[in-house]
């Protein structure tokens, strides 16, 4: 191989890499597509909704207290509603809400959200309440 040849197949290569190099685009500033920044969204599902749609349904819900800033430190919970006969738990993750709910009982929980019944809640009323988380994640 001349010099002349050596010198063009690599002039020829360094174009090449560089025009491949060159097609790609630098990354969008900011989050990209697909990226989580933050715990993804699981339903905009509010503890302060379900407790309405639970005295809509006619069930027992007397007194109703947002217990955030005392329950959810200690148990990690984002809000918290309490009434007379139940509570009402949302959590920042299905997993979060399973951990409390298994460990703790007198719940049902549904994704996200978990129910904590009173001692004088009846089964028929827990299904009931139970019904209307279900219904509220639809």
């Amino acid at each position: 191989m001349t010099a002349f040849r050596t010198q063009a197949v690599i002039v020829a290569a360094v174009l090449a890499a560089t025009a491949i190099t060159g097609c790609q685009r630098p990354p969008a500033p900011g989050p990209q597509a697909g990226a989580l920044t933050g715990a993804p969204i699981l339903n905009t599902v509010t503890a302060q909704a379900v407790v309405r749609d639970m005295g809509a349904a006619g069930l027992p819900v007397a007194n109703p207290r947002d217990v955030a800033k005392q329950k959810c430190p200690d148990i990690k919970c984002i809000e918290a509603i309490e009434t007379d006969t139940v509570t009402v738990l949302i959590f920042s993750t299905t997993g979060a809400a399973e951990g409390y709910a298994g460990a703790t009982p007198s719940t049902f929980q549904a994704m996200n959200i978990v129910l904590q019944f009173g001692p004088t809640v009846t089964v028929t009323d827990k299904t009931a309440y139970e019904q209307v988380v279900n219904k509220a994640l639809l």
